[in-house]
């Protein structure tokens, strides 16, 4: 390959700035690409050269830009053998807190099991076992304005499409991938969402944040606390219901529960149960239908929890109260952390 030129390090300088007619960055990272017969020494000595002298050149021509080898705005690769520069964006990502009102919809999107996404009969060739989610319903909001190529919702945690999560919300960031604006006004956003989706889904404090809460949201498995709607598939007296205390700081032992099980490994798990709460109704001697508010550790399988799964969650309320149960209702009411704590005190420990 021959020596790389001043009228080559022009080309692909320019070639980098042209990039920004379409894509925003204002920090970037150069890499090169070297083709054909070459020495491999003689290559890594090509690409050290072009990477060092392009990039000076680049921010002699435009002086907001940056060059950045952690975590830049844009990696750009150069073609020697083409002279033209390539791009790839590092992601957006917001953090937020969303509250999921409707028991119809998925936390994420969910692709049909039938056809895993291609388009079938079964799901009408949507691809989509649910027709929207909280993922999407934040993607249809901050897509247009970050022009990006897609998104990825990160959680603490998540709640099966039947129960609602209330409360403060559930912690998220939200990764918008291969933005091509990365600068735009969020005021807006959370009300925009409430016009379009309040009655499904809200969201709160959302801001624009960076990989330190990502890694926060990521690692985090808190204590939650739910409140469920029990149905006594036979009447139970009100006497029994005060042996649920004993529930109270109880360690439950659960094999996966079987509406899983098709996708999910067989184990046991052991959980424990921090708090618990029960409402009963006002009046009567016997009791079809109450409620419970329990604080139990991350993984707990509350479903299995009320209804015992034929035995593969114990000790359960149907056991202590000698009845079948089952979940009518259920509702996440809390999530127990705070990923912006914890990711200030990850970066004070840096």
């Amino acid at each position: 390959m021959a020596p790389l030129t001043e009228a080559a390090v022009e080309e692909l300088a320019r070639r980098v700035l042209a990039l920004r007619d379409d894509v925003e960055f204002r920090t970037f990272w150069l890499g090169t690409r070297v083709r054909g017969p070459i020495q491999k020494a003689d290559a890594i000595a090509l690409r050290h050269e072009a990477n060092h002298r392009v990039g000076l050149r680049v921010i002699e021509l435009n002086k907001d830009l940056a060059p950045t080898p952690e975590r830049p705005d844009a990696h750009i690769m150069l073609h020697l053998d083409t002279l033209t520069a390539e791009i790839r964006v590092r992601p957006l990502y917001l953090y937020g807190r969303y509250l999921k009102h409707s028991r119809e919809i998925p936390q994420s999107k969910w692709p049909c099991r039938r056809c895993r996404g291609r388009g079938c009969p079964t799901c009408n060739f949507t691809g989509k076992r649910f027709q929207t989610s909280v993922e999407e319903m934040l993607g249809c909001v901050l897509l247009p304005r970050a022009r990006a190529r897609g998104t990825k919702l990160h959680s603490v945690g998540r709640e099966d499409v039947d129960a609602r999560m209330l409360g403060d919300g559930r912690p998220f960031v939200l990764e918008l991938i291969e933005p091509r604006t990365r600068t735009f006004d969020i005021a807006d956003v959370e009300g925009l969402f409430r016009e379009k989706h309040g009655s499904e889904a809200e969201i709160r404090e959302l801001h624009f944040t960076d990989n330190a809460v990502l890694d926060a949201v990521n690692s985090l498995a808190p204590d939650k606390t739910y409140r469920v709607v029990v149905a006594c598939l036979t009447s139970a007296p009100r006497a029994a219901f005060a042996g649920l205390r004993t529930l109270e700081s109880a360690t439950v032992r659960q094999e996966t529960p079987r509406r899983v099980l098709h996708r999910r490994s067989n184990l046991i798990r052991e959980r424990v149960v921090r708090k618990v709460g029960v409402e009963l109704p006002a009046k009567g001697d016997s009791v079809s239908e109450f409620s419970i508010t329990l604080r139990v550790e991350s993984g707990t399988y509350v479903k299995e929890f009320v209804s015992g799964d034929e035995g593969r969650t114990c000790p359960s309320v149907a056991q202590l109260l000698d009845r079948p149960c089952e979940c009518m209702a259920l509702d996440v009411m809390a999530v127990h952390c705070d990923p912006l704590a914890v990711a200030r005190a990850n970066r004070a420990d840096a």
